[in-house]
Formats: C-alpha cells, structure tokens, sequence
C-alpha cells in the first residue's frame, strides 16, 4: 500500500477526524474522561489533540504482531510520575471484578452443582479475560494511528465500528450502573437490617449459628413491625443515601471506596475460617448434594457480572507504570478472582452443614443475627457499600449527561431528579422482588453478551482487516464466541427465576 491509499484507507476508517471541531470535541471528551479516571479506578471505571488523517498510516505505525499494549517509545516503558504499579492494578481490578459477586458465589454454585461449578468458574474466567487484551490491542491501534490516548471503551467502539454501536454500548453500560445500584440498595438494606437484628437481639441466646432465613428471626413483635427488610429499612435509606449521591462531585468517597479491599480480604478470611470449622459435608448420597446440576447457567450468567469489567479496564490502567504489563496484570488479577469464587463458592458449598438448599444469595443471610463474625462482615460491607453508591450514581450521570447534552455539568435540577428516579427504582426492586441472584445473573448475561463476547471480537476483527491480518480461523472462533454469550443470554430465561 503506497502512501495515498494510506491516507485513503485512514480517512475511510476515521471520517469523524476530517473536521477541526470533531478533533476538538474528541480531545475535550478525553479530557474529561481523564479528569473522571479516578472514579472508574475508586469502583473499578488525555487532552491532545488528534491529528490531521493525513497524518495517519494504518500499517507503518501500527504493529499486530506486538505485545498488547506494549509501545515502541522507549519513554513510554519507564515509570511515569503519579502512576501505579502492578500491584495497585492487580489488587484494583481483583477487588473491583468481586464486589456483590463474591457474596452471591455460594449460591450460585449451589446452583451448578460443585464440580460443574468450579470448572465453569476457571473456564469463564478465561473467556472473560481474553477480550480485555483485544480492548488493550484496539486501543493501542487507535493511539499509534490517530496519536488520540483512550481511556473510553465507547470511544473506541464509536471509532471502530461506528457511531449506532457507541449506542448500544453506552445503554448497556449505563443498564450495568443502574442494575449495580439496585444491587447495592438490596444488599445496604440487607446488611442495615441485621446490623438492626444483631443489636436489638444480642441479649437472648441463639442455638446456633446457622438458621433458615426464613423462619428467625420472629417478625411479631413491634420492633420488627417498624424494621422491616423490605417494607421499612429500605426507605429509611433514602435519608442516608439520597443527600450524598446529590454532590456534584464525590471525590470524597474515592478515596474511602478504596476500604473495599478490607470488606473483601474480611469475607474471604471469615468464609475460610468456616469452612475450617465445619469441614466438608459432601455425601453424594444426600439428595440435596450435586457435582452437576442442570440450573447451571445461574452460575455462567453471575460470573459474566462477576468477571465484569471491560468497560472500565481502560479507565482503571490508564496510569499503569508500565503499560507492556496491563495484559499480564489483568490476567494475573483474573486468576485471583477466579481462585476467590472457587474457593468462596465451592469452599463454602462444600463445607455448607445444613441442607445445599437453603444457601442464601447473599451468603451472610444463612447466618445468625446474633454471629458476631458476621456483624463484623456486614458492617465492613454496609461500609463499603455505602462509600461506592454515590460514585456509582456520579458515573451514570456523567454518562448519561455527556451522552445528551456534550457535557458533565449541567443544572443541578436535572441531577436531583435523576436521583431520584435511581432511588425510586432501586426501592421498587428492594422492596418487590430483593433477589440479588436472579438480578445479577440476568444483568450479567447481557452485559456479559455485548462487552465480553461481543464487541470486543467485532473490534478485533475490523482492526485485524484494516491491517491486512484477516484469518478465517479466527473469524470461526469469534462466531463461536458469540454464540456462547447469546446462549448464556437465553438461557437465563429459560431456568426458573426464584420467589
């Protein structure tokens, strides 16, 4: 290819950059994605200009074959000032892809059955890590053609594939944020709720520290009458939440978010030190006890959320140190989220006393009000979770906002008033149907459909045909790719939902 197709073959590709103002509104887009990095980095979600397409060569600048991520400028593999080494990104994207997941685990490899389940923990793991290095390779390919650093999944979607599937990549993004806060509202009145319990029963004895949920503690009294978990705690936590999440910027709960690393290694530690004192309770004879149970895609469905990421992996190693590492780092911090729902999940299902089937979806559920064990988890957690909800409600703002106005900032009526509109539908949802089991194996599945099996193959492949790479075994693989994604979508509707 001679040096006009060249710049032929870039405009084509990047007809958005043929208008000074496009470059301009590119460079502030970046601009105020890197002013809201820290955000993305706190939850786990560069001004220059781009130039002229004239500028651009497709293959003289961009190589394929190289490492992800990996840049030829020497200055660029040296630490940079005020950046993070691979530890921080390690332990950052491990505790961010676990969250609310790690509680659900237990029950969603009960779900599976634990052979089956452990198996599918690694497998999906892998398959959840294989498009963040195709995110890492895309956006590599747009910073060495178009001199543009990306720090926005949905930029790279709207360069590469075009502007409708930006589209549908920002509405599933912002269907993840609000279904987080869903999530959260549950579990922050979960935890509030027997944080309540724990204090208002302390005083009376408890035969055991394992109970039915649905059976203690008795909701007969006036107490109970008043602290409800789904008709009254609920909406006591819009007086707590609703006022913080109105701050324009929450930059304070950035740096308090980063506790979750303690609420995390807390519940991997406690639910190891149970099944210690258990041990393992796994008679194949008990009809309760499975190695394989066909509701499985619960399991495949959670995990997609559990794994989920790719539309922050950007933000989150944007100031690695070294960016020749990100893909090893990122795959190194999906093998511990791996090991960590294996041995949470499987671990806790094994060693589980009582009957498989009464394993919560929230695994501090099957324990006494009364465990002190678990009051510790459960307030670390309600910490947690109250730190990250209004960063959570500040990113799909921002979000949304940029995606109807062109910017952040706007009147401060419109950002009470999709404030409230969040409230409003996580108390729906607290309060109607509170099963955070059925709610992230769903979300996940179509998340997991669009960011994981999806758009990052189709971005392969186009970046792969614009550098003359095309190869018809990788084309069948990625059809086969997506085709598990779009199965494990269905099959969520087809295994029951749970009342």
């Amino acid at each position: 290819m001679d040096e006009g197709e060249e710049i032929e073959s870039a405009n084509e590709s990047a007809p958005l950059l043929r208008s000074t103002d496009q470059r301009n509104w590119i460079g502030q887009r970046n601009t105020d994605l890197r002013e809201n990095s820290a955000e993305w980095e706190a939850i786990g979600a560069s001004g220059a200009l781009a130039p002229s397409a004239s500028q651009v060569s497709l293959e003289s600048d961009y190589d394929g074959d190289d490492l992800i991520g990996r840049f030829d400028d020497p200055s660029r593999k040296a630490p940079r000032s005020g950046s993070q080494g691979s530890l921080v990104t390690i332990l950052s994207l491990w505790t961010t892809m676990m969250g609310s997941s790690l509680l659900v685990m237990p029950w969603a490899v009960a779900e599976a059955g634990l052979a089956l389940g452990v198996v599918l923990i690694f497998v999906m793991g892998g398959l959840a890590f294989f498009p963040t290095t195709l995110i890492y390779k895309a956006a590599h390919y747009l910073e060495s053609t178009l001199k543009v650093p990306v720090v926005e999944f949905q930029d790279i979607c709207s360069r590469i594939l075009g502007p409708k599937v930006a589209v549908v990549a920002l509405l599933v993004s912002l269907l993840n944020l609000i279904g987080a806060m869903v999530v959260y509202w549950i579990l922050m009145s979960t935890m509030l709720y027997q944080i309540g319990c724990f204090i208002y029963e302390n005083k009376y004895p408890a035969p055991g520290n394992i109970t039915d949920p649905s059976v203690i503690p008795d909701e007969t009294g006036l107490f109970f009458k008043y602290w409800n978990e789904m008709l009254t705690v609920p909406f006591y936590l819009v007086f707590l939440v609703l006022p913080v999440i109105c701050i324009k910027k929450p930059t304070f709960f950035t740096k308090l978010s980063s506790f979750g690393i303690v609420s995390i290694i807390f519940m991997v530690i406690f639910v190891i030190t149970k099944i210690m004192t258990w041990g393992f309770h796994v008679k194949e004879t008990n009809l309760d006890f499975k190695l394989v149970n066909i509701h499985f895609p619960s399991l495949t469905g959670t995990l997609s959320m559990g794994f989920f990421i790719h539309n922050c992996i950007l933000g989150m190693t944007v100031h690695h140190s070294r960016p020749q590492y990100k893909a090893r780092d990122t795959g190194i911090a999906f093998l511990m989220t791996a090991i960590s729902y294996a041995i949470v999940g499987g671990g806790y299902y094994a060693a589980f006393p009582n009957s498989k089937d009464l394993i919560a979806d929230n695994f501090l559920k099957n324990f006494s009000n009364r465990e002190v064990l678990a009051f510790v988890a459960r307030c670390l957690l309600l910490f947690q979770l109250y730190t990250v909800f209004p960063l959570l409600a500040y990113l799909f703002r921002m979000q949304l906002f940029y995606a109807i106005f062109g910017k952040v900032e706007v009147s401060y009526h419109f950002v009470v008033i999709l404030n409230a509109l969040c409230v409003g539908t996580c108390l729906i949802f607290a309060a109607l149907y509170p099963r955070i089991g059925d709610i992230l194996r769903i979300l996940g599945s179509i998340c997991g459909l669009v960011y994981v099996f999806t758009l990052p193959l189709l971005l392969d492949l186009v970046v792969s045909a614009r550098t003359g790479r095309k190869s018809h075994l990788r084309n069948a693989v990625y059809v086969f790719l997506i085709g598990l994604g779009l199965a494990n979508f269905i099959a969520q509707f087809i295994i029951p939902l749970h009342v």
